[in-house]
Parts: C-alpha cells; sequence; structure tokens
C-alpha cells in the first residue's frame, strides 16, 4: 500500500512500502522461487533506507499544527529528527548511520554496536553490498579437496551460521560458493524480519500526537509484520 500525503498544489507519494512488500512476499516463496531469498536480503535492505527516506518527508510536511504549549516536547524532538536527517544527507551517510542518528534524536541514545538489533542490522547490509558488489570470490582446496574461504567471504557466512541462518558442511558442500549458501531460505526471512524490527523500533520512539498519518499508517503496518 502507498502512503499519499496532499498539501496545497502539491501531492506526496511514500513509496517504501512497496519495497518492504516485495521483501515480504520473497521471503515467502520458497522453496518455490531458489532465488527469492536474495531478492529478499537486496530489497529488505533497500526498504528500510526508502522507509528513513520517506519518514523524514512525512515529518517536514506533517508537522503543521503542534502550537499549544504541552506540546512543547514533541516539537523539539521533531526538531532534533529533522535536524539529524539533514546532517546525515550532507554527510552522505548509510543507513547504518541513519539509524544511529534517529535512535539518537528520538531517544537520546544510539543502538549498542555489540547487541541486538544492531548487529544484525549490519549483517544484513554488509550482506546487501556483497551482493550488490559482487566480486570473485577466491578459496584454497587443499588435498583432500576441502573447500576454505578466504577473508571477508568466510567472516560473513560464519555470521550467519552462528545465527541458525545457514547450515552447511565443510565436507559435503565444499564445491558450493557462499552466493548459493546465502540462498537459503531462512536467510529471505530474517531480512525482512531485520529490517521490520528496526523499522518498528524508529516509529515507537516517535511521541504519541504528531498527527502524522503517515507515521500512524507505518506503526500499523510494520508492527503486524513482527513475528512473536
Amino acid at each position: 500500500m502507498t502512503v499519499y500525503k496532499a498539501t496545497s498544489g502539491s501531492s506526496t507519494s511514500f513509496l517504501s512500502s512497496t519495497l518492504f512488500n516485495i521483501a515480504l512476499r520473497a521471503s515467502e516463496k520458497r522453496p518455490l522461487d531458489y532465488y527469492s531469498s536474495i531478492i529478499s536480503v537486496v530489497f529488505a535492505a533497500a526498504a528500510l533506507e526508502s522507509f528513513l527516506n520517506d519518514l523524514t518527508e512525512a515529518i517536514e510536511i506533517d508537522d503543521l499544527s503542534l502550537e499549544q504549549p504541552e506540546q512543547m516536547d514533541t516539537r523539539k524532538i521533531l526538531s532534533r529528527f529533522r535536524e539529524a536527517m539533514s546532517e546525515a544527507e550532507r554527510k552522505r551517510g548509510n543507513v547504518l548511520y541513519k539509524v544511529q542518528l534517529c535512535q539518537l534524536a528520538l531517544t537520546g541514545t544510539c543502538y549498542k554496536k555489540g547487541k541486538q538489533p544492531y548487529q544484525d542490522l549490519a549483517l544484513l547490509v554488509r550482506l546487501r553490498n556483497y551482493l550488490l558488489h559482487l566480486r570473485p570470490e577466491r578459496v584454497d582446496i587443499d588435498g583432500d579437496f576441502q573447500r576454505k574461504r578466504r577473508g571477508q567471504h568466510e567472516k560473513l557466512c560464519s555470521a550467519l551460521r552462528s545465527r541458525g541462518l545457514l547450515h552447511y558442511s565443510a565436507e559435503k558442500d565444499w564445491h558450493k560458493s557462499w552466493i548459493h549458501l546465502v540462498l537459503a531460505a531462512e536467510v529471505g526471512e530474517w531480512a525482512r524480519a531485520t529490517a521490520t524490527k528496526v523499522a518498528a523500533d524508529i516509529l515507537n520512539c516517535f511521541p504519541d500526537g504528531i498527527c502524522s498519518p503517515a507515521v500512524d499508517f507505518w506503526k500499523k503496518e510494520y508492527s503486524s509484520h513482527i513475528k512473536v
């Protein structure tokens, strides 16, 4: 679903939900579509970045009626949020930087990098970047034809495996490249869930009563897709 916001003489369409729905549907297609996990990873990360852009624009448009004295704290929070997003744009910050600035502006603290959900978000962004900037994979093969991935590919696979998302055997799957390993259905679902969790966290940090139809819609949409 697309959220529309009309103002005098123009209208604004917020389209991040379209990307999110592509990731959602892809994560539900396995095993019918062999490549759906990669689609979910790429579009989940893209949807989150697009969502932050949409959210910034929605706050700019909707913050028109917070004029009462009792709304002073809300105005301050929204002002910090707008300043933080402007700073992120000036510095051409990536999605990790933008998310941390969102948290800082809305709550006064950032995600702790050694804890969830930051760890999963950082891994999702790294996986997306590896897929979109794909390079040749170098491996070492010993005398028994045991395959060992080098460097960052090995670290990536190990991180996904530690989360229970990859189930491969060094003996049975030695011939598979890392990109074929991440086609596992669990990876696509995890990517979708990670983007959903971060978006919902950000939305829940906004104070009540900001009179934003877009924010209200996104709160319901993202919360409904969080699996307990």
